[in-house]
This record gives structure tokens, C-alpha cells and sequence, in this order.
């Protein structure tokens, strides 16, 4: 995992810094050789401690910087390995004020019917908060944190290096149990090592929304059309 890999690259920084200032002799000699540079009784101390201090300086550079510029580099593909995908959120509708974008990774290619429970469920799943003041598009990211049950099975390498299908949906209300008309809903193909994915959200459509609806929205619905075509018989009716 991403924490294991940092520890062990800090346990390696911790084991070569003691080294180099455990034997600084040899670091100092070579230092000494590659300048041309000897000791002698007659350049007495001061020589001696010019040619001291910078291989002191040079053992320091040597133990600190490379060590860090090690752990460093080995933190960003830590970093990219952990990543199971990322990208932006745009929409081509306006989007609602409140609630939640839900973010789900599913393998690509699976059909119901003809792959096994696990291939068809999610590997990956996150929930991005929204309010008046989030701006877009979104960036989002998900990592091996977000990982499902499903995703972590076989150690969580069952999926990787496959196509993932993203999709995502703005929630009105913010619960992913429930569907709203004015949700917005959007799915892409991510391709690992491929570049960002372009998430881009529009309107469900009228069959969506309709859909979406409960059934008291629907009562609601029909009364008020219902209502309408007595309002148009009477209308008709004093025409005559």
C-alpha cells in the first residue's frame, strides 16, 4: 500500500544517512583526491581544516540530499500507483445549487448474464460535495482507498491495467439511494495511463425524469392534468 512504501523508503533514508555519518573517512579522502588537494606539515592547520570542512559539506550534501530526492520520487509513483482513476467534471445543463456528485469505476466490457458477480459490480466509488460555491469543472480522484469490497478482492489487483467505465451523477438531495428529475448523469471509458478522464454531465431526458418520479409526484401529475380537462369541458361548455 501507498503508507507501506513511504515507510520503507524512510527506514532506507534512516539506514544510508547513519551510514554516511557513521564512515565520514572514506567520503572525506575521496573528496581530498579528486581536488588534488594533500595535507602537508608545512600548510599546518589551516589547510587541514579548509580541506576538512568541505568534505564535511560535500558528506552532508551526499547523506541528506540524495536520500530525499530518493524518497521523494519514490513517493510521486507511489502516489500514481494508488491512483485508480481521475479526471474533471463537466455539464452542459445547469447543475443544482446542493447535494452530491457520485463517482462509480466498473470494469469495461461486462454484459449481465455472461460475467461472473464480481466483474459486474463496482471497484471504486467516491462522493463529492457540492454547495453554491463550487465552481467547475470538478477534478476528482479516486484511489485505492475508495476501493469497494469487490475491488479489494485478490488483494485488489483483479482490475488493474483493464478499461474502468466511470460514471457519475449530480444529486439534488445527496442521497445515492434516490433518483430526482433534475439529477444530472454522465459515463466515460478510462483507459489506466491514458490522461484524465472527461466526465460530462446532462439532463436524465423526459423518460428519465418521468422515471424519477415517486408515486405521489405522479399522482400529483395526473390530478393536475385531470383538473386541467374539466377546466377546458367547462370552458367549452359556456362557449356554447
Amino acid at each position: 500500500s501507498m503508507k507501506g512504501i513511504r515507510i520503507v523508503l524512510l527506514l532506507l533514508f534512516l539506514v544510508q544517512s547513519s551510514v554516511c555519518f557513521l564512515s565520514p573517512t572514506n567520503k572525506l579522502e575521496q573528496g581530498r583526491r579528486g581536488r588534488g588537494v594533500t595535507t602537508t606539515r608545512r600548510g599546518g592547520a589551516e589547510a587541514w581544516r579548509m580541506v576538512h570542512l568541505t568534505g564535511r559539506r560535500e558528506v552532508l550534501s551526499h547523506c541528506l540530499v540524495v536520500p530525499l530526492v530518493s524518497f521523494a520520487s519514490g513517493g510521486a509513483a507511489a502516489a500514481e500507483s494508488d491512483t485508480v482513476a481521475s479526471g474533471k467534471i463537466s455539464v452542459r445543463a445547469t447543475p443544482p445549487s446542493t447535494g452530491a456528485v457520485y463517482v462509480t469505476a466498473r470494469l469495461a466490457g461486462v454484459k449481465k448474464g455472461l460475467s461472473t458477480n464480481r466483474d459486474l459490480s463496482p471497484v471504486a466509488s467516491i462522493k463529492i460535495p457540492v454547495d453554491p460555491s463550487t465552481t467547475l469543472p470538478l477534478n476528482f480522484q479516486m484511489t485505492e482507498n475508495d476501493l469497494t469490497p469487490e475491488g479489494m478482492d485478490s488483494g485488489g489487483t483483479w482490475w488493474k491495467s483493464k478499461d474502468l467505465v466511470l460514471s457519475a451523477r449530480w444529486d439534488e438531495d445527496g442521497d445515492a439511494s434516490t433518483r430526482g428529475p433534475n439529477d444530472l448523469v454522465g459515463r466515460c471509458t478510462y483507459k489506466p495511463g491514458g490522461g484524465g478522464a472527461v466526465l460530462e454531465l446532462q439532463g436524465r431526458g423526459i423518460a428519465g425524469q418521468f422515471a424519477s418520479y415517486t408515486k405521489a409526484q405522479v399522482g400529483d401529475i395526473v390530478s393536475k392534468g385531470q383538473a386541467g380537462d374539466r377546466a377546458g369541458r367547462g370552458r367549452e361548455r359556456r362557449a356554447k
